[in-house]
């Protein structure tokens, strides 16, 4: 019996006992692929096996002129349903498969196996393949009711790693043209956590935890990252690296935002590596000690802040070393002021105060020194335009007076 192209039916068994259930085997054929399908008396239980060849997905639409987004070849399938009758919503089992040569457009995943169980009060699936060069893995299971006829989902919780982020890099950048191919990606793996909880089947709050390892620690920092989402609620975040702790909490409806950046000598080398995949590096250049603390609107385009920094310094190789410090309150677009900013470089020393409000800039308190010696002092105040995208219309047509004293 062939029902369908490329479809066969054979040696087909059905038995009917005069005390029992029925059961029934068959071998259904599809292309070169050959499946083996049993069912027990009763029909409580049904096997369906993978006995030799493989699916091409590509072949099996073909007979119908049919062209799929994503082709893959099925190596190795079993799937087993027990409890089927007398009531199927009671029903239990697993599947246990093996994809190959999954292409997606420009995507490849050279194997992807998949093993799903359904019991009574629970759920799981772990999935494990390869893709571009690395190993990756997802583990999770979920509580089950079965009450009014149907499944309820209760608390999902699952674990996932990539188990080689620098083989992943490598790979990605003969497709994503941002990434640096040159790059040194210290060997490193991705590990994760992360809960789903359920209210009428329907996702109401969410939270992952995940960590970026490098296998060195002195090659890189390590990379935390934490976040929740709850319904109806803001999105909460905090992000640590060596030196670096963020909070931030964000509203995606009213687009407001609210976060804390703490910086305790924060040097820039040990994030490089990072930086340097997307060819952002600062060649080590930075350690920077200080806070800050804001909130704001990205709809209003409105941003409220204070900005610390106790030790800015800036080194690279052929130029002189550079120390900062200061920081600054700002209301924009309203204005800003800033609190003792201060440079040092090669023993001098150039300190100032700003302030923006009223359509002025203020510089007051200007004093360059060199070592001891003063070599300039004084104040300014400038008129700036609303729109600084207009300033040279500004330039050409503002009347406002220009005052500075040195």
């Amino acid at each position: 019996l062939d029902p369908l192209p490329g479809v066969g039916v054979r040696n087909l068994v059905v038995k009917l006992p005069e005390s029992g259930g029925p059961s029934a085997e068959t071998e259904l054929h599809v292309d070169d692929a050959v499946f083996m399908l049993n069912a027990s008396p009763g029909l409580s239980s049904v096997l369906l096996s993978l006995r030799e060849g493989r699916l091409v997905s590509e072949t099996v639409a073909g007979h119908f002129d049919m062209k799929l987004p994503v082709s893959a070849e099925l190596s190795s399938l079993s799937v087993n349903i027990e409890n089927l009758l007398p009531d199927p919503k009671a029903a239990t089992g697993g599947v246990q498969l093996l994809l190959e040569k999954v292409v997606y457009e420009d995507w490849r995943v050279r194997e992807l196996s998949l093993d799903a169980g359904l019991e009574a009060a629970r759920g799981t699936v772990a999935a494990r393949g390869v893709s571009l060069g690395t190993e990756f893995s997802l583990n999770a299971e979920t509580t089950l009711g079965r009450e009014d006829g149907g499944f309820n989902l209760g608390d999902a919780r699952g674990h996932f790693n990539v188990a080689e982020i620098s083989k992943l890099v490598a790979a990605l950048a003969e497709q994503v043209e941002a990434i640096d191919p040159e790059a040194r990606v210290p060997i490193s793996m991705l590990d994760g956590d992360f809960k789903v909880s359920f209210s009428d089947n329907k996702p109401g709050s969410a939270d992952v935890d995940l960590v970026l390892k490098p296998a060195e620690p002195e090659a890189a920092s390590a990379l935390a990252v934490k976040a929740l989402w709850k319904l109806d609620q803001p999105i909460t975040a905090q992000v640590e690296l060596d030196g670096l702790k963020v909070n931030a909490d964000y509203d995606i409806e009213s687009a407001d935002y609210q976060g804390r950046l703490e910086l305790n000598d924060f040097k820039s080398a040990r994030i490089d590596p990072w930086l340097d995949i997307v060819k952002s590096g600062t060649k080590g250049a930075f350690s920077v000690s200080g806070n800050w603390s804001g909130a704001g609107s990205l709809k209003d385009k409105t941003h409220q802040g204070d900005l610390t920094l106790s030790a800015v310094d800036f080194t690279r190789e052929g130029t002189p070393p550079i120390h900062g410090q200061g920081g600054i309150e700002y209301d924009w677009p309203k204005g800003f002021s800033t609190k003792a900013l201060q440079v040092k470089a090669e023993g001098q020393t150039l300190s100032l105060d700003l302030k923006l409000a009223n359509g002025f800039l203020e510089m007051s308190d200007l004093l360059w020194q060199d070592g001891d010696k003063e070599m300039a002092a004084g104040n300014a105040n400038l008129p700036v335009p609303e729109d600084f995208s207009q300033w040279r219309e500004m330039l050409a047509d503002d009347t406002r007076p220009v005052t500075v004293s040195l």
